[in-house]
């Protein structure tokens, strides 16, 4: 048998993936849930919201930290580097929290923000005192405004992914380049976006109006694959333009030369 044909088969490559995709998925979740179980705990055992708060907190940070890592560690096995699985998961993990801390924890105060905001815009529209005189209409569009806000915060975090998988930057040019990147690959982000958080809806709605059965089964798939997978669809959508991007670092605002360069493979 010829192994080298083997190991590069499509079926060799698509098994591959789907382990590594699963084992990435699981040490997501696990580290996630690692970092909020005492509070979640808690709020089960002594109904406080302040623990519920904290509890929801830890898990998105759990889930901004993971993330970006298990991101960066799609990019680095799809390239040349041949370490394992485990070693390029957990060094991404480390130096990504080391160099990024500061990001990711200001991620984390900007979405506490806007999401503490939009809750207490929403209990006061939903009052039945409410009325939509001049301070009524400045609270709706605070709301709505507040959901724009969170899209496209959303946006820039998944460009960022890609951003400090690809590119060596300053924190503040890290921000600036995640939301420029997320307009300039708007519809691939959004994709991304929407396969993100699809399971997790699909799970809530099914579960609580539909078909508790099929929940569970999401559940399931959500365990295995609900935040690897879309991570590793959204890099085959940017793969290309990154990789002309990294080598040509000066054409970041400008995608033409690029598209142009593919035309000209294609006609060769």
């Amino acid at each position: 048998m010829d192994v080298e044909k083997y190991v590069n088969s499509k079926a060799f490559l698509f098994f591959e993936w789907t382990y590594r995709l699963i084992i990435m998925n699981l040490l997501n979740l696990s580290l996630i849930i690692t970092m909020s179980f005492g509070f979640w705990v808690l709020f089960i055992a002594t109904q406080k919201m302040t623990y519920f708060y904290l509890a929801i907190l830890l898990t998105l940070l759990g889930l901004i930290i993971t993330s970006i890592a298990s991101f960066k560690t799609i990019k680095d096995l799809s390239g040349y580097r041949r370490s394992g699985l485990y070693k390029t998961y957990f060094s991404n993990l480390w130096f990504s929290f080391k160099d990024l801390w500061f990001i990711e924890l200001l991620i984390l105060i900007v979405y506490a923000f806007l999401l503490g905001s939009s809750v207490t815009y929403s209990l006061i529209l939903n009052h039945e005192d409410f009325t939509y005189d001049f301070i009524g209409i400045v609270y709706t569009v605070g709301y709505w405004l507040d959901w724009v806000l969170l899209f496209f915060l959303t946006q820039a975090v998944i460009s960022f992914w890609a951003v400090y998988s690809h590119f060596q930057m300053t924190k503040w040019n890290y921000i600036k380049a995640s939301f420029y990147m997320s307009f300039k690959l708007f519809l691939p982000t959004l994709l991304a976006g929407i396969f993100f958080f699809l399971t997790p809806v699909l799970i809530i709605v099914l579960g609580l109006i539909l078909s508790p059965m099929l929940s569970l089964l999401l559940i399931s798939f959500f365990s295995l694959f609900g935040i690897s997978l879309p991570q590793y669809l959204y890099f085959r959508m940017i793969k290309g333009k990154y990789a002309y991007l990294t080598k040509n670092p000066d054409d970041i605002q400008d995608f033409d030369k690029y598209e142009l360069e593919k035309e000209n493979e294609n006609e060769i």
